[in-house]
């Protein structure tokens, strides 16, 4: 994932929705939540997470 995603970021959890439209990244390290495109690489949006505590995505309903 780090040569076609992101590469300037680690990721400690990954997931993709259902449909395969998004998927969904956790970055401790830049303290964000990102949603890709998983064609493309592209982020389409992050959320900026409170602190610098484990988090893991398990899934999007």
């Amino acid at each position: 994932m780090r040569g076609r995603f992101q590469s300037d970021l680690s990721f400690d959890s990954v997931t993709i929705s259902p449909d395969g439209v998004h998927l969904y990244a956790v970055s401790v390290e830049a303290g964000k939540v990102l949603a890709l495109d998983p064609a493309s690489g592209a982020m389409t949006s992050s959320i900026t997470i409170a602190s610098h505590q484990p988090w893991v995505v398990l899934g999007i309903t």
